[in-house]
């Protein structure tokens, strides 16, 4: 992994390889069970019986529940709680992200990119600069620059329709007339992708500081067994998700240890056990 000036993370084969490498530690631990392509169906964070079940499964039980799924998801699973309630008021939207490369071509702009003004373009987003932030990620049989427009989100309904059925060659078009008319980039591209990602990103919209808030103090009154990490509620990008998770789950850590082998790390030694003693 790479750490860049602009706060971003960057792998050389794509941001898969993150998850993939924690895939791996953890395959390793024996006092970690995975359950591949395993949707959760049913959670309970009310001590005692606290449990995760995923489809088709039985409970597991547990002693605490982290819980990076998105928020929409974690409502489903909690079902009756009042919890599920507020967190299903977190909205989330589609984007379609269409990655762009042009073969020869002078661009010299050095900036993480620019996004537009709704009153311009409302069905576009942004473009990000990507050969700018991640030039090791450029090919190397050329000279090549790459942008990614970024499109839709809560307006992809109004502009695009269903995401399961949209046009792509629209929003390719689109994307490619938006290089035009703020770039000045004309070209045909080498490479021109339209992904759709469904319900991708939360929208923070006016008061979400507040519902996140309400969320934590609903958690504690209650003594609900259920830390929230994950980009639902205070950052989307994956730095974000990373120090939350650092946040929410080390106090988790010291909770745990205390409980089962007397074991304070701020007090002794690294030399005790240590480990993951609960799985979400």
């Amino acid at each position: 992994l790479a750490v860049i000036p602009s706060s971003g993370i960057n792998a050389e084969y794509g941001m898969e390889q993150l998850p993939r490498a924690l895939l791996n530690i953890l395959r390793d631990k024996q006092n970690v069970d995975i359950y591949d392509n395993s949707p959760v169906d049913h959670i309970t964070v009310r001590n005692p019986g606290v449990s995760v079940t995923v489809k088709g499964g039985r409970p597991r039980h547990c002693d605490h529940v982290v819980s990076a799924i998105p928020s929409f998801a974690l409502a489903r699973a909690l079902r009756d709680e009042e919890i599920g309630d507020r967190l299903a008021e977190i909205q989330f939207v589609d984007v379609a992200l269409v990655s762009v490369e042009f073969r020869d071509i002078n661009f010299d702009i050095e900036a993480f990119g620019c996004l537009l003004p709704s009153y311009e373009n409302p069905a576009v987003l942004g473009i990000i600069f990507d050969s700018v932030i991640l030039p090791g990620s450029d090919t190397k049989q050329y000279n090549s620059r790459r942008f990614s427009v970024m499109m839709g989100g809560e307006w992809f309904a109004k502009y695009f329709g269903d995401s399961n059925s949209c046009d792509h060659d629209l929003i390719r078009t689109m994307a490619l007339d938006t290089i035009k008319q703020y770039l000045g980039i004309g070209d045909t591209p080498s490479q021109c992708h339209v992904d759709i990602l469904q319900n991708c990103i939360p929208h923070y919209t006016v008061g979400h500081r507040n519902k996140v808030s309400h969320l934590y103090r609903l958690i504690k009154e209650e003594n609900l067994r259920l830390s929230l990490i994950g980009n639902s509620y205070n950052g989307a990008g994956v730095p974000d998700c990373i120090a939350n998770a650092i946040d929410h789950t080390e106090p988790l850590h010291v909770i745990m240890n205390e409980r089962y082998y007397g074991y304070n790390p701020a007090l002794e030694e690294d030399s005790a056990p240590r480990g993951d003693l609960f799985q979400s």
